[in-house]
């Protein structure tokens, strides 16, 4: 959540809400020219080896 603190400060602005999968988060940000940038985060744990 640091990372979107200053996304918003600087005009930026969220379109949704944040996902919490307990192994994965996600959250994302549309900047001042509308992009959308989604930052998610998994547990290196969570991931199977085959």
């Amino acid at each position: 959540m640091r990372w979107l603190l200053p996304a918003l400060a600087a005009g930026g602005a969220t379109y949704n809400e944040p996902q919490d999968h307990s192994f994965m988060y996600g959250h994302g940000f549309a900047d001042l020219n509308r992009h959308i940038w989604e930052i998610i985060y998994m547990e290196p744990s969570a991931i199977k080896r085959g």
